[in-house]
């Protein structure tokens, strides 16, 4: 079932996700 608002959540969760991700695999250990 389709959730077209529930789409748009998880897209923009994923993109911060991502980011979040991105920048920690920068980050000198």
């Amino acid at each position: 079932m389709p959730d077209t608002s529930g789409e748009k959540v998880s897209n923009a969760a994923l993109r911060r996700l991502a980011n979040t991700i991105a920048a920690i695999e920068e980050e000198p250990q």
